[in-house]
């Protein structure tokens, strides 16, 4: 399997400090779906029309990540959000999430935003992320600092865990082609009461990726 260091751009062609073309995502991003895969050779290896364009190429625009949405890349962040914020509200992308909150300072992993006076720690509960509970906690999270209402993140559990966001549905039980709530909402509940105890039982119901995050 080629490499990127085995690859060679075309002459005058942008490239940056790792020698790959200007434009094309990087396989650590997980966002390269051909090249460098196993099966197929760099795309300059073959004697292609100049208009046949990469395969993976994107426009700087199209290549956003989670970190975008706190005010990067010119985006307003009118609800103070930090990378922890932001992070524990991410439950998808295989982890992705962890990987924010790894760069989080302490103050940061306390920090409340402007919107409701919401700690990471809230956000990991409306966003259906028990493993971010658990992280967090584990990382010097106060469970005790209370949103503007006057709640604390264990607080929001009962009526509004995942009320923002909830993870995949596609292992849920179907009826007529509908998903079961009443079978998937108490073992999803319940993960997120452990969680506050620094315990995570998977289920049936949990996707592999979230299966493999360690914390």
């Amino acid at each position: 399997m080629d490499t990127v260091a085995e690859f060679q751009p075309a002459a005058g062609e942008l490239v940056t400090s790792d020698g790959v073309p200007t434009g094309i995502p990087r396989t650590s991003e997980r966002i390269v779906k051909w090249e460098f895969q196993p099966g197929h050779k760099p795309f300059q290896s073959y004697q292609l029309p100049k208009w046949v364009r990469h395969p993976d190429a994107q426009k700087p625009s199209m290549n956003l990540q989670p970190e975008d949405y706190m005010g990067s890349k010119r985006r307003h962040n009118i609800h103070s959000w930090n990378i922890a914020h932001i992070g524990a509200q991410c439950a998808m992308f295989e982890g992705q999430g962890f990987k924010m909150l790894e760069k989080a300072t302490p103050e940061e992993i306390n920090a409340q935003d402007t919107l409701e006076g919401f700690t990471p720690l809230h956000w990991a509960v409306l966003s259906d992320n028990p493993k971010a509970v658990i992280w967090l906690l584990k990382h010097g999270a106060d469970k005790d600092i209370k949103d503007i209402q006057g709640r604390s993140a264990e607080d929001l559990v009962e009526d509004y865990w995942g009320d923002f966001h909830q993870r995949y549905w596609g292992h849920a039980p179907k009826q007529d082609g509908l998903p079961q709530v009443d079978k998937v909402l108490p073992k999803r509940l319940k993960q997120m009461k452990e969680a506050f105890k620094l315990t995570f039982a998977a289920n049936e119901f949990d996707l592999e990726g979230y299966k493999n995050i360690n914390v």
